[in-house]
């Protein structure tokens, strides 16, 4: 379940074609709601309404990344605000509580827009990229949708839409 940021997509482009190494599976720009979700074949027409209902109980919302940020292995865009992601996952995991952010990883999952994976050997590239998103922020936009994505082996697709508000 992601929150598409259809703003960013052109500055994620640009870093991806500049820096293809820090790249993985292709996926528009987004901000993660809840990962990993059901197994696309499990997913019931309850689960359709339940997502439906989530994520009409929230209205279209402004957003702003203004700051790259690191997490171990991760360049990710912070969102600001990062409440209505919060409050999202908060209810997906009271609704199927057998789903935990990334798995239960990380704890609680903050949210971010995922710009580059890397290693260390990355690290030195990393300065760069982080001075080529600075010139091209803040990304702006109006939220208004959330997407049920799933993985198909060789890219991501968006198998249904949920309207905010609706």
């Amino acid at each position: 379940m992601i929150v598409p940021v259809a703003a960013a997509d052109p500055l994620l482009s640009k870093v991806h074609h500049r820096f293809p190494q820090l790249r993985e599976e292709p996926v528009p720009a987004h901000v993660t709601v809840l990962y990993p979700f059901l197994p696309v074949t499990s997913v019931t027409p309850a689960d359709l309404d339940a997502l439906r209902d989530l994520f009409a109980g929230f209205a279209p919302f402004p957003v702003r990344f203004s700051q790259a940020r690191r997490f171990p292995r991760l360049l990710y865009l912070e969102p600001e605000p990062a409440e209505p992601f919060t409050e999202m996952t908060r209810r997906a995991v009271q609704r199927w509580p057998h789903l935990l952010p990334y798995g239960g990883k990380y704890g609680d999952s903050e949210p971010h827009l995922s710009v580059a994976d890397f290693a260390p050997s990355d690290e030195p590239v990393l300065g760069a990229v982080e001075a080529e998103l600075a010139a091209q922020l803040p990304v702006s936009m109006v939220l208004d949708e959330a997407w049920l994505v799933v993985f198909d082996g060789s890219g991501w697709n968006r198998t249904h839409r949920f309207g905010f508000g609706s």
